[in-house]
């Protein structure tokens, strides 16, 4: 009678954690309005995305694409926002030009970028 005490405790415990992990990957960034957007390089021309679903960019022909469920750590403070995976970290600071950020990768600085308007 134990037993079956125990398997059904242990089957509710391993069902609540099943809730919780589903739960925690369908969130999103933690995205300070300032960041979302569109960019595009000032100086390299380049594509830079970030909504609360992924962050997109391309370095030197590479395509890198992160998305929450790879977030170690997420800081922010009034002027920094910073993504830390297992083997990354994004830091994109505010300027003061409300339209333009500049974007570390590492520790490449791949420099201002300035929101670019959907039309």
């Amino acid at each position: 009678m134990k037993r079956i005490i125990v398997i059904f405790i242990m089957n509710f415990f391993l069902i609540g954690c099943e809730s919780e992990s589903t739960e925690l990957e369908m969130q999103g960034f933690n995205l300070p309005e300032w960041l979302k957007g569109d960019y595009e390089g000032v100086h390299t021309g380049e594509y830079l995305r970030i909504s609360n679903d992924y962050v997109y960019f391309k370095v030197e022909s590479q395509e890198f694409h992160f998305f929450p469920s790879m977030i170690i750590l997420e800081t922010e403070d009034e002027n920094k926002y910073i993504i830390t995976t297992e083997t990354d970290v994004l830091i994109f600071n505010k300027t003061t030009l409300n339209e333009e950020i500049n974007f570390q990768f590492n520790d490449l600085n791949l420099g201002w970028f300035k929101s670019k308007k959907i039309e």
